[in-house]
């Protein structure tokens, strides 16, 4: 991550190599723009600025909860279920995982987190899987269950 001085600095420098591969070329215009699309390309890591680095990290899992303001442990449950297939990028998930999610969350586990996950099922939210992890049953998050995850569980 750099200031703006060397920000500039870098830019100027891959501006003066554009000019100098495309000097004298039959297209130069276009040699110039592509040579020095393609090092700003390479060098884009070195010259992304602080400010936007500080959005490209990931979503912590409590922060998740807070942004989806899920009430009760059911709505909890799915909002893990989404969690983990959208941040975690499981294909699948098993009652361990939404248990290991709640830890994670700082949440108190649920006295019966298998009845919390039924009763997602129950509501459209979450189906059984037809895959097994460790023997154990797994599941996804059904379509209704992403929309109600993604607006908050607004439309109830």
């Amino acid at each position: 991550m750099i200031n703006g001085d060397s920000f500039k600095s870098k830019l100027e420098e891959k501006i003066k190599l554009a000019k100098k591969l495309s000097a004298g070329a039959e297209n130069e215009k276009e040699v110039f723009t592509a040579i020095l699309t393609v090092e700003l390309i390479k060098a884009q890591d070195s010259i992304t600025p602080v400010s936007q680095k500080r959005f490209e990290k990931s979503l912590s899992i409590k922060e998740f909860l807070i942004q989806k303001k899920p009430k009760g442990d059911v709505e909890r449950t799915a909002a893990f279920g989404y969690y983990l297939e959208n941040f975690d990028a499981k294909e699948f998930f098993t009652s361990k995982d939404i248990i290991s999610c709640f830890q994670k969350a700082k949440e108190p586990i649920p006295g019966n987190p298998y009845d919390k996950i039924q009763k997602c099922i129950a509501k459209g939210w979450i189906m059984e899987s037809d895959k097994k992890k460790n023997g154990e049953k797994s599941y996804t998050m059904t379509g209704s269950g992403i929309e109600a995850v993604e607006k908050g569980f607004a439309a109830k």
